[in-house]
């Protein structure tokens, strides 16, 4: 009779195994610990360490989580030693029931869940969670962007139950941490791609290593491309460009543009698709460009392509990128960490003093130097075309000051303003970092016979017109770290400009925009250099802080977290850690149990922590859902 009960209570089919009386089941503030034992054979049972269960206790349910499994026979229960290895192996083994130590991790009643904080009863019933159960204990979302299934540590997936990240999740910004190789970048391009696909927002992503532009499916079939164009690569470009014989002149503008779009469309394509493997055939180019007829001037504004890669449909719209002096003029400061907090401060002023004087020396324009001032100052260096080489070089230029010994420019403004002269020579390095990126004022004249001289420009896009895509992508692969920096900071800046504006235009209703910035560690760094943390809190705290509410989510990936910004870990409210070493681990935050998984994980197995899950957890994230390479 007691065994038949037993059978009824205990039948390895759902209910596996009871809460026991043999130790203490504990619940305390700092820990929730019960005791369970089963006779369930562990080839009818699977349960390994990790894994979920549930616990009945009257009217309450428990989620717990196996910590360990002891399995037992009587001989070393009763300690009989072991004389030698014949008399081990000779024993009749009687295996005892297993003893599994579970950890309570949610306390529900009826629907409400929190933290375990009632005792469990003796011989309370344990069983196998049913579908989707273990997900609504944990209260994971049922609505949002799906990343993957719940996991046990050996990286075996629950697939009935999925996890996803919400809107406010993507809001509240997002960090991902993982060693090469771990899944980071899958993990982003599906969460852009489902970003897309479930037309959520924007994604803006800036992509170093090139792996972005490869999302490209049914439902993503227009990528929208800053490609970032220096002197150097302009020039290159332009020796490539052959013009047809007996091309009418009237023409010859629009076929020149053609052919310089044709020569950036292959050098993009080439190094995009093909260096990564991928088939592609580009079947119409179409140009839009400025034309002025007087000066013989022409700007490449964006070229729009319609292309097949791997056999699919894509456009791809490229927007050739390079800085105009007098675009960014009065702003430099925020685009380098070279210059100084004294530099900052004093930056307009000096400048002001500084074109007064070449208007003067270089322009012969007394008056428009005496009457410049900041709301003009823009104008007149467009209206001059004075560059940043220009600025540079006039810098060094040596004054005669009424009989006195010979001063240059930049000593004369300092002790013109009152300011001391090492503020002046950290602006001019400022200048000069600058003018190294090789992105400043970026334009080529070359000579066309029966044509003349054309000269071809490069310059900022309209980025209200770029912002306006789906999906953006800042091609940083050919760049140095200060190139990168530039660009960065640049783009940062008009992107929030335009959330901002949309922002105020939709009478403060949000419209979200996700920055993707895979290789974080490059451009939001630790620092020890006092302008430079300044620099790059200021973004950090604009985009992070101020943008939350406009509707901007960052989504930061790096394998080097100590290289990265702590600002980032404190705004980052959903972390998500794939295999990582050790003391990375331990600065995040995952305790000990957990970063004994995560050293030697396989790749796609995540740790998450996120404030829209009642606890963190452990993710098989998706495989990738759209062409992967790298």
């Amino acid at each position: 009779m007691e065994v038949t009960q037993c059978r009824e209570y205990v039948d390895c089919r759902e209910y596996i195994a009871v809460v026991s009386r043999q130790l203490p089941s504990k619940v305390a503030l700092e820990e929730a610990k019960v005791h369970a034992i089963t006779d369930c054979s562990p080839e009818s049972v699977k349960i390994s360490v990790g894994s979920f269960l549930v616990v009945e206790s009257s009217s309450r349910r428990y989620l717990a989580r196996v910590s360990e499994i002891v399995t037992q026979d009587i001989y070393a229960i009763s300690k009989t030693p072991v004389i030698s290895l014949e008399q081990e192996l000779a024993v009749d083994l009687s295996p005892l029931p297993r003893l599994i130590t579970l950890d309570l991790v949610i306390e529900c009643v009826d629907d409400r869940c929190s933290a375990p904080m009632t005792p469990v009863d003796i011989h309370s019933r344990v069983r196998l969670p049913r579908e989707g159960e273990v997900s609504k204990m944990l209260g994971l979302p049922e609505h949002g962007i799906e990343i993957g299934s719940l996991s046990l540590p050996t990286g075996e997936e629950l697939k009935s139950e999925r996890v996803r990240l919400t809107e406010q999740a993507l809001r509240h910004h997002i960090l991902v941490v993982g060693t090469t190789g771990s899944g980071k970048t899958v993990f982003l391009k599906n969460l852009i791609y489902e970003i897309l696909r479930n037309r959520i927002g924007r994604a803006v992503v800036l992509d170093v290593v090139g792996h972005y532009h490869h999302i490209i499916s049914s439902d993503v079939k227009k990528i929208t491309v800053i490609l970032p164009i220096t002197s150097r690569l302009l020039n290159l470009i332009m020796r490539r460009v052959e013009l047809k014989e007996g091309e009418r002149s009237s023409d010859l503008v629009r076929e020149f543009a053609r052919e310089v779009s044709r020569n950036i469309a292959e050098i993009y394509f080439k190094n995009v698709f093909r260096g990564f493997g991928l088939r592609y055939r580009i079947r119409k180019i179409r140009v839009l460009y400025r034309f002025n007829r007087e000066k013989k001037h022409i700007i490449i504004r964006r070229l729009i392509i319609d292309a097949s890669v791997n056999d699919n449909d894509v456009k791809i719209v490229i927007y050739p990128w390079a800085l105009t002096t007098s675009n960014v003029i009065l702003i430099l400061p925020r685009l380098s960490a070279v210059f100084t907090a004294q530099a900052r401060m004093f930056y307009r002023k000096i400048l002001l003093e500084l074109v007064r004087e070449y208007l003067k020396i270089y322009k012969g324009e007394s008056s428009a130097a005496d009457n410049l001032d900041y709301n003009n100052l823009v104008r007149e260096v467009r209206k001059h075309g004075i560059t940043l080489r220009d600025l540079y070089d006039f810098m060094f230029h040596s004054l005669d000051q009424m009989g006195k010994r010979n001063i240059m420019v930049y000593q004369y403004i300092a002790d013109k303003i009152g300011v001391h002269k090492g503020t002046l020579e950290n602006i001019i390095r400022g200048f000069l970092s600058l003018i190294e990126t090789d992105l400043f004022d970026v334009a080529l004249c070359v000579s066309i016979e029966g044509y003349g001289d054309l000269t071809v420009e490069i310059t900022e896009p309209n980025y209200d017109e770029v912002f306006g895509s789906d999906y953006v992508i800042v091609d940083l692969r050919e760049t140095s770290i200060a190139q990168e920096r530039l660009v960065v900071y640049r783009v940062l800046d008009r992107l929030y400009k335009f959330v901002e504006k949309e922002w105020i235009r939709k009478s403060g209703k949000r419209s979200s925009v996700i920055i993707a910035i895979d290789e974080a560690h490059l451009f939001f760094p630790q620092t020890r250099e006092e302008s430079e943390k300044e620099l790059v809190e200021r973004y950090l705290t604009m985009l992070a802080r101020l943008g939350r509410a406009r509707g901007i989510g960052l989504v930061f990936a790096t394998h080097s977290p100590d290289d990265l910004n702590d600002l980032v870990l404190q705004l980052t409210n959903t972390k998500v850690i794939l295999r990582s070493e050790e003391k990375i681990l331990e600065k995040l935050g995952v305790p000990a149990k957990e970063r004994r998984i995560l050293i030697l994980a396989p790749p796609g197995l995540a740790y998450v922590r996120s404030f829209i899950y009642r606890m963190p957890i452990l993710v098989k994230l998706d495989p990738a859902k759209t062409i992967h390479v790298g």
